[in-house]
């Protein structure tokens, strides 16, 4: 039974007891127990570090195909219809001015008949730390930094990291699933998850608000259309992409639940 300051009377059994001094100024903001603003990264340091080690590995590939890279177009044509140089001896040509496919091949690529008949299941790691050429490398590791860095630094790097590593994975699966006897490397299935994530980011975290603002979203369909569109060109897995682009959003929507901080929330408009 609660207790009546002296010189009050006393409240009669069964009525609500009614605070009369109610704590003034707005209410406390709820933050989340996942993620908290004093908790918000000042650097990418896992894109960062992505962009590293992928940079890394492209270098141990120009080494492994004798620090040279496969021309973009071989110059002329031998005996049978086959590439070749000028002085006849074979000719590679490579669009993305990166090494050979045997090195890649032997690097670590994603190869089916290696997965399954070798037991070489480690193939589906390496391959999404391999590139084929300059351009490829690059535009991957441009990708990380732009579409993951700002992520990173609203949900931490853990979160990012193991959905960059398990959308490259899913991505990689996904391929071996459907395109089959393809020989395939590249990071854009983990850039492709870091799309889906910030797809997942819009959904959970500004839709709930009833407001878009400040969220990216037409920049960001603009980058997914544009992308998934190129991946429909020649010499590129678009499984890949699509497998890493659909693989992040159930993990993510969990994982980044409420992180973002939102001083004065719109109301939501209600239905008469």
């Amino acid at each position: 039974m609660r207790s009546v300051p002296y010189g009050e009377p006393p409240v009669p059994y069964g009525e609500p007891v009614i605070d009369y001094n109610p704590p003034r100024g707005p209410p406390p903001r709820r933050v989340s127990s996942t993620a908290s603003v004093g908790h918000v990264q000042k650097y990418p340091i896992f894109c960062l570090a992505a962009i590293v080690a992928n940079a890394a590995v492209f270098v141990l590939e120009i080494r492994a195909n004798g620090w040279r890279l496969q021309p973009f177009s071989c110059p002329s044509t031998c005996l049978g219809g086959m590439p070749c140089f000028e002085d006849g001896t074979p000719c590679e040509a490579n669009p993305m001015l990166g090494p050979t496919v045997q090195v890649l091949d032997r690097l670590g690529a994603k190869n089916d008949v290696a997965i399954f008949e070798l037991g070489q299941w480690w193939r589906i790691a390496t391959c999404n730390w391999l590139h084929a050429g300059i351009i490829h490398a690059g535009l991957n590791m441009m990708a990380i930094w732009s579409v993951g860095g700002e992520l990173e630094k609203a949900f931490g790097a853990w979160r990012v990291g193991l959905l960059y590593i398990f959308a490259g994975l899913f991505g990689t699966v996904t391929s071996i699933v459907f395109l089959p006897g393809q020989i395939s490397v590249g990071a854009s299935a983990s850039v492709f998850g870091l799309v889906g994530a910030n797809w997942a980011d819009i959904i959970v975290n500004f839709c709930a608000r009833c407001t878009l603002r400040g969220s990216g979203i037409v920049c960001l369909t603009f980058a997914t259309v544009i992308n998934v569109a190129f991946g429909f060109t020649p010499f590129v897995d678009n499984f890949m992409h699509l497998g890493g682009l659909v693989s992040p959003p159930r993990p993510a929507t969990w994982r980044f639940e409420e992180p973002r901080p939102c001083t004065h929330p719109p109301p939501c408009p209600r239905s008469s």
